[in-house]
C-alpha cells in the first residue's frame, strides 16, 4: 500500500454528526469555535495557544490539508446536523509499517456532553481498520480529564499504565496521562462496530 494513493473519503455521514477532511475557508469557524470558550480548551490542548486570529486558524486547516493529501496526519472537522463545526477528530503518529494510528478529538464548549465525541471517534476507528486495515488505534488524555476518558472506556478499549509527562504545562511540573489501546480483534467484536463500518462503507473514497 503506498499512503499517498490511498483512496480516503471525502465524508463520512453518522447518525448526527459527519467527518471531513479541513478544507479552505474553514479557518474562520474554527477560530470562532476555539474562542468560545479558550480557557477551557486551553486547560487540555496545547496548540490552542497558536490560534490568536482567524489568519492563524486559516493557515492551520490549509496545512491540514496538505497533510491529509500527503497522508502524513489525517485531521478531519466534526459537523453537527446544521454542518456547524463541533470540533475535530483524526488519526495521527501514523505508522504505515506497523498498521498503527493514534486517534484525537476534541469538542467546542457548547457541543460537549451530547454523544457527539463517542460518535466521532467510533467511525475514526472504523475508518482506521476498514480502510487504513490498522492492527491496533491507540489514544490519549489527561488523567484528570475524566469527560474524555470515559469515550474510550465507553467503546471497550483497553486502559494502559498511566504516564507522568511535562509536555503540557509551561512550568515543568508533570501530569498524568491516560492511555488506551484497541486491538482489530477486539474492534470488530465491538457490539458498536457494525454501525460505525456501515458510515465508513457507505462513504465515497475521493478524499
Amino acid at each position: 500500500m503506498i499512503p499517498e494513493l490511498l483512496p480516503l473519503p471525502s465524508r463520512i455521514q453518522g447518525e448526527r454528526v459527519a467527518l471531513r477532511p479541513w478544507r479552505r475557508g474553514d479557518g474562520r469557524a474554527l477560530f470562532e469555535a476555539i474562542d468560545e470558550d479558550r480557557s477551557h480548551l486551553a486547560r487540555w490542548l496545547p496548540w490552542i495557544a497558536a490560534h490568536q486570529t482567524p489568519v492563524d486558524s486559516e493557515v492551520h486547516v490549509r496545512k491540514s490539508l496538505a497533510w491529509w493529501i500527503l497522508r502524513d496526519d489525517l485531521r478531519l472537522a466534526i459537523e453537527g446536523p446544521d454542518h456547524a463545526l463541533l470540533g475535530g477528530t483524526g488519526l495521527h503518529h501514523l505508522d504505515w509499517a506497523a498498521r498503527t494510528f493514534e486517534i484525537g478529538y476534541w469538542l467546542r464548549k457548547s457541543a460537549e456532553g451530547r454523544g457527539y465525541a463517542t460518535e466521532s471517534v467510533a467511525m475514526v476507528a472504523a475508518l482506521a481498520f476498514e480502510r487504513l486495515e490498522a492492527s491496533q488505534v491507540k489514544l490519549h488524555c489527561q488523567a484528570v480529564n475524566h469527560r474524555s476518558a470515559s469515550i474510550p472506556r465507553r467503546l471497550g478499549f483497553e486502559e494502559q499504565a498511566t504516564r507522568e509527562v511535562d509536555t503540557y504545562k509551561t512550568d515543568g511540573s508533570l501530569i498524568d496521562l491516560l492511555w488506551f489501546t484497541l486491538t482489530r480483534a477486539t474492534f470488530f467484536e465491538a457490539p458498536w462496530s457494525r454501525g460505525a463500518l456501515v458510515r465508513v462503507r457507505e462513504s465515497d473514497a475521493d478524499g
